[in-house]
C-alpha cells in the first residue's frame, strides 16, 4: 500500500521536534546538575529511620490541595514564591545541609526551575522528583 511523501514527512517532522525538546530539557538539567530520582526514591527517604529529608512542593495552595493531594509532610511554597523567601529557606536549612531536599510539582516542569534556583542559592543537596505528582499518584503511593 502505497504512503503519501506529505504525512510521512510530516511524521518525521513531529518526530525530531519531540526528540529536540527532550534532548534539551535533559541538557539543561544535566547542567544545572539537579538530578532526578522517582517517587520510589523519594518514598524510601520518607519512610527511611535513618535519614531524614524535605518535600518542597512547588505547586500554588489550590493544586497542593485538589484531587492529586500532596506528599504527606510537604512543605508548600509556590514556585513564584521562591525568589522572595530564598533567605529564609537557606537560613532554615543552614543547620541541616546534610538533608536532602526533594522538588516536586505537579509534573517536573516547576520544580526543575525551583531546584535550580535552590541550588543557585547553595543548597547542595537538592532533587527534582521525576514525574511530579502525576506519577507519584500513578505508582499508588499515599498521599495526604
Amino acid at each position: 500500500m502505497p504512503t503519501d511523501p506529505n504525512l510521512e514527512h510530516l511524521f518525521i517532522s513531529v518526530a525530531v521536534a519531540v526528540v529536540a525538546l527532550l534532548v534539551i530539557r535533559t541538557l539543561s538539567r544535566l547542567l544545572a546538575g539537579i538530578p532526578f530520582v522517582s517517587p520510589q526514591t523519594v518514598q524510601q527517604a520518607l519512610t527511611s529511620a535513618v535519614s531524614d529529608c524535605l518535600i518542597l512542593d512547588v505547586r500554588q495552595p489550590a493544586e497542593f490541595n485538589d484531587a492529586l493531594g500532596h506528599i504527606k509532610g510537604a512543605i508548600n511554597i509556590p514556585l513564584g514564591d521562591i525568589p522572595a523567601r530564598l533567605a529564609d529557606v537557606r537560613a532554615q536549612l543552614q543547620n541541616h545541609a546534610h538533608v536532602p531536599v526533594y522538588v516536586v510539582c505537579r509534573s517536573g516542569a516547576r520544580a526543575t526551575s525551583a531546584a535550580k534556583m535552590l541550588k543557585k542559592a547553595g543548597l547542595e543537596n537538592v532533587a527534582v522528583m521525576s514525574g511530579g505528582m502525576v506519577r507519584w499518584k500513578r505508582a499508588g503511593l499515599a498521599t495526604a
